[in-house]
């Protein structure tokens, strides 16, 4: 009777929780604003008639993104421009590499994964600009 009664009122008091009735948000950055607005672009700069195209409009809006990290519009807006970037531009791998660097600023380690193996990046050698940073 007694083990009986004990057992009961252990499910009674462990099934007596309080949640607490509002949300503390927890924001954990690891990677701070001024690092990132301080980092070079390993592309080479985009050139006039580049400039001209609609993806790379995309892609100007995208960086902008990263460096505010505001990492969710950067990662839909450089979709965007590999959308509209030919398949044969080399402008493509560097859209590719920026989608899977956003994802690891925003801590989506398997999106980094699942992007990288859908993409033309695990073909790439040593002439690729960002190759070190790839291995990273």
């Amino acid at each position: 009777m007694k083990v009986k009664f004990l057992l009961l009122f252990a499910i009674l008091c462990a099934g007596c929780f309080r949640v607490k009735d509002t949300l503390e948000p927890s924001v954990d950055f690891s990677v701070e604003d001024k690092y990132i607005q301080s980092l070079d672009s390993a592309f080479p700069p985009l050139t006039d008639e580049e400039k001209e195209k609609p993806f790379a409009q995309e892609l100007i809006i995208a960086k902008g993104f990263i460096k505010e990290l505001d990492l969710y519009r950067a990662v839909s807006t450089l979709k965007r421009a590999s959308f509209l970037v030919a398949q044969s531009s080399p402008r493509k791998q560097e859209i590719e590499y920026d989608v899977i660097y956003s994802y690891y600023l925003a801590k989506k380690y398997d999106e980094v994964i699942e992007t990288f193996e859908s993409s033309d990046l695990p073909n790439i050698d040593m002439t690729f600009p960002a190759f070190h940073d790839l291995l990273v």
